[in-house]
């Protein structure tokens, strides 16, 4: 091009180069902020999400009980049927502190963790809440707790042997869980109190005023 010809080569070229490094880090950028959301979401499906489902279920099992004016909370833990069948469940009732300052009762809800495994080792454990009394009785709610499990075992303690299957009445002495998040295996156990006497919010309209 003659010097008076407008951009010339060089200039062209040059701006080619910059324009190519411009893209190269916007997409290094791009890349790496990919990388690291990845990063986080294989934490919070693994060892966080798996600490936080173990907890949740001890602490659901310690508070387990079989309240008399309740009789469909009998204890429930082995493969479903029907249309949950494929499921592992493992389903109770568990005791709470209602909110307030009266700590004369305790509330109940129905507890169902649901095992559902997944094509290609990739299960989800999820935990079903039905409240026994008060605002949305009777209307369960269900939320995700750990994806990507690859295994999933539960077994209940009869005072003799571990058992993957209840078949008994009342509740076990202890359950056991293990489950596998990308090869690792997180595992908890929990121990039944027994003979807790409490008093639900379900027959607070007939006890004596104080």
């Amino acid at each position: 091009m003659s010097p008076g010809s407008g951009t010339t080569l060089i200039e062209l070229l040059l701006a080619i180069v910059i324009a190519l490094l411009v893209i190269g880090a916007v997409f290094s950028m791009y890349h790496t902020a990919t990388r690291v959301v990845e990063t986080q979401d294989a934490v919070e499906s693994g060892p966080a999400a798996a600490a936080r489902a173990l907890e949740g279920v001890v602490r659901d099992l310690q508070c387990a009980a079989l309240p008399e004016e309740t009789p469909d909370c009998r204890f429930l833990l082995g493969p479903a049927k029907g249309e949950d069948a494929g499921e592992v469940h493992l389903g109770f009732c568990t005791a709470g502190r209602p909110a307030g300052d009266d700590t004369r009762w305790v509330d109940f809800q129905k507890v169902l963790y649901r095992f559902r495994p997944g094509s290609d080792r990739d299960g989800v454990l999820a935990r079903e809440t039905t409240p026994l009394a008060g605002p949305g009785s009777g209307e369960p709610v269900e939320e995700e707790l750990v994806q990507r499990v690859e295994e999933m075992e539960m077994e209940a303690f009869d005072g003799t042997d571990w058992v993957a299957e209840w078949k008994q009445g009342g509740l076990p002495r202890g359950v056991r869980f293990r489950l596998v998040i990308g090869g690792q295996a997180y595992a908890a156990e929990a121990f039944i109190p027994v003979a807790s006497v409490v008093t639900s919010t379900l027959i607070r309209a007939a006890a004596p005023a104080p």
